[in-house]
């Protein structure tokens, strides 16, 4: 099975010869059906070549000429060419017949002459039938196969769309936090703990930010705040070794918009480099936002304080790549460092 999979892909990967065999395959085919009415093999030759070059050359106008006419509603166009291309076929099938491969058929007949060949009517109907009956399945085999691989490109598409959306997802909350989310549930239930459940509603609800919210780029600052805020419960609620305090905030109800996971993302950033640093250090955070005139702008203030033990110190050398990736407004940030805790202030103009 595995090879017989390696030749079709192989023959899917070069067309040309997929073409050459199925020819040959429907040659074959054309020669054993005429053995079947007992017709000799020779004669079934000869008789099938007569058409056959012109079966093929119907075959590919039809797929590649006339139905994109038709698929792009040029329906004069291809019923004219249905008309001309019939009767200039015809007429190579009847020259073939008369002066070509049919001589080998019938030693005696006499051929027609070039002028009957042009107004004969005689084999129109006949011909026409012999070359668009093989025209017309092949075009079923075509498109059928091109059906399934439409099919399977779909799926395939969609599988890598699903991933890619999985891998969105958790890139944009810290892969590792949501291992230790589930991680954390799974203690809590099997230790019948009375927050649970507040767990589980904060894992739903950042996750939730992150799959819908994103479908647009901005959203309102409180929107963004209460994002920051379910994020924040999350990271205290699944790392008791980093004492979050409640988010304090002071913001004015207003219309003014911002890039979505925003100020998520800075924190994300903070607070990954902190855990990474600091891994058997208790840090004690706090958030605040406030929104203010700063240098005579109307801006946003996000400041977290984090305490730590003097002779250890995070570092945060990624944070002005993260601020310029995930804010378009005009924005700054200081880093104070303090004797036992580092202050980092984020200045987004609104």
């Amino acid at each position: 099975m595995e090879t017989l999979t390696t030749y079709l892909n192989y023959l899917l990967t070069h067309r040309r010869l997929a073409h050459v065999l199925y020819w040959i395959a429907a040659f074959v085919f054309m020669a054993l059906y005429g053995l079947g009415y007992g017709q000799p093999l020779l004669v079934s030759f000869f008789v099938i070549m007569v058409d056959f070059p012109v079966q093929i050359i119907a075959t590919y106008l039809f797929l590649y000429v006339q139905l994109p006419w038709l698929f792009k509603k040029r329906y004069f166009l291809f019923a004219i060419s249905i008309l001309g291309f019939t009767y200039i076929l015809n007429l190579a099938a009847h020259f073939n017949y008369d002066f070509g491969i049919g001589t080998k058929l019938i030693s005696w007949h006499k051929p027609h002459t070039v002028v009957e060949i042009l107004k004969s009517g005689e084999f129109l109907f006949r011909n026409t039938v012999d070359i668009y009956i093989v025209v017309f399945i092949t075009a079923i085999i075509k498109y059928v196969k091109d059906y399934w691989a439409s099919k399977s490109r779909i799926e395939q598409l969609e599988t890598e769309v699903a991933q890619v959306q999985y891998n969105s997802v958790v890139g944009q909350i810290q892969p590792h936090l949501i291992l230790d989310t589930l991680d954390t549930i799974i203690k809590k239930s099997s230790n019948k703990s009375a927050d649970t459940p507040q767990v589980i509603a904060n894992l739903s609800e950042v996750l939730d930010g992150v799959l819908y919210k994103t479908r647009s780029t901005h959203h309102t600052v409180t929107a963004e705040i209460t994002q920051l805020e379910n994020y924040l419960q999350l990271l205290s609620q699944v790392y008791p070794a980093v004492q979050q305090e409640p988010l304090e905030k002071v913001v004015a109800p207003s219309i003014s918009k911002i890039r979505v996971l925003s100020l998520q993302k800075v924190v994300s950033y903070i607070h990954s480099e902190v855990r990474k640093q600091l891994p058997s250090i208790t840090t004690k955070w706090q958030t605040l936002i406030i929104q203010e005139q700063y240098e005579q702008k109307d801006s946003l203030i996000l400041q977290i304080t984090i305490s730590h033990p003097k002779d250890q110190r995070p570092t945060f050398d990624q944070l002005d790549e993260v601020i310029n990736t995930h804010f378009d407004e005009e924005t700054k940030y200081d880093i104070l460092d303090e004797t036992d805790e580092t202050i980092i202030k984020v200045i987004t103009r609104l």
